[in-house]
C-alpha cells in the first residue's frame, strides 16, 4: 500500500524452506552453491496473465515482508530498464542479480536504503523517486548513490 501497488499483484508465503527453480540464481561456483542452498527469503517479479505480480517467500514474516518490499521496488524499477532490448535486460540481471552479492547487501543495504530516503524530495511518491533513478543512465547513478554513501549531509534532498 505504502508502494501504491495494488494488493492483488502482491503473492507472499511463509514457508519452512525456500527452493528455487535450477535457472534462478544459478550456482555457478561452490560459494554460489553454498549460498542458494542457505536461502530464507526469496522475493521477484514474475508475469501472471496480463499482469506483473510481486513474489516474497521467507521463513519468517520479517524475511517475507523485506521481499516483498525488494519485490515492489523490483517491479517499479522495471520501468527504467523498458527501454533495453531483451538480450541487454538478461545481460544486466546476469551482473547485477548474484547471490554472492547477498551477504554485502543484507550489511549495507539498510543504511544505504535510509541515506537515500533521506535525500529524496519529499513532495514527490517514493514510487516515482524510485523509478526516475532506475531511469538514470548508469554513470550518474553510481554518481548519486557514490554522494549519499560518501556525503550523505550534502545531498539532502537530491534533484530528482
Amino acid at each position: 500500500m505504502v508502494w501504491g501497488i495494488p494488493r492483488e499483484c502482491l503473492n507472499g508465503e511463509l514457508t519452512d524452506k525456500i527452493v528455487l527453480e535450477d535457472d534462478v540464481l544459478p550456482a555457478q561456483s561452490r560459494q554460489r552453491a553454498v549460498f542458494r542452498a542457505c536461502i530464507v527469503g526469496y522475493g521477484c517479479v514474475t508475469q501472471n496473465a496480463d499482469n506483473l505480480m510481486v513474489i516474497g517467500k521467507g521463513t519468517n514474516w520479517q524475511l517475507l515482508a523485506k521481499e516483498l518490499v525488494k519485490g515492489t521496488a523490483e517491479l517499479i524499477c522495471l520501468h527504467g530498464l523498458t527501454q533495453l532490448d531483451d538480450d541487454m535486460y538478461r545481460r544486466v540481471l546476469e551482473v547485477t542479480d548474484q547471490i554472492d552479492l547477498e551477504p554485502w547487501m543484507l550489511q549495507s543495504g539498510g543504511e544505504l536504503w535510509r541515506r537515500l530516503l533521506a535525500s529524496f524530495p519529499n513532495d514527490l511518491p517514493l514510487a516515482e523517486v524510485l523509478m526516475h533513478l532506475a531511469r538514470l543512465p548508469a554513470g550518474t547513478l553510481e554518481s548519486v548513490i557514490a554522494a549519499v554513501i560518501e556525503q550523505p549531509e550534502s545531498t539532502a534532498r537530491l534533484a530528482i
